[in-house]
């Protein structure tokens, strides 16, 4: 049971890169406007799989051996932490595109 889970957790993983590598695509296209839209989309699947993650991952520490769970922990701890960051950036960009501040303000006192 425990293989299985691992292996519906990697394909669940990969989604997960694949979304990220199309955020890098379109924050590092310098030439073209940031798509907030197509960003707000991967950000939500990111969530979506950031649950389904956690779930998969009480699942799967319910059926190990004492013996593993430690790693397993620290892994899916580790990948958790990094794809949060991810999330944050990814809604940092939209922040900062949506924003109606203007970047050239010295301080952000209201007038």
């Amino acid at each position: 049971m425990s293989s299985k889970l691992r292996s519906i957790r990697a394909g669940h993983r990969s989604v997960i890169s694949r979304l990220l590598k199309k955020f890098e695509d379109i924050r590092d296209d310098g030439d073209e406007p940031v798509n907030t839209e197509e960003l707000t989309k991967i950000v939500n699947n990111l969530l979506k799989k950031q649950e389904t993650l956690q779930k998969l991952n009480e699942d799967i520490l319910e059926n190990l051996d004492e013996g593993e769970v430690e790693a397993e922990i620290v892994d899916s701890d580790e990948y958790a932490y990094t794809l949060d960051g991810k999330i944050t950036q990814i809604q940092k960009l939209i922040l900062v595109n949506t924003s109606t501040l203007s970047t050239n303000a010295k301080d952000f006192r209201q007038l």
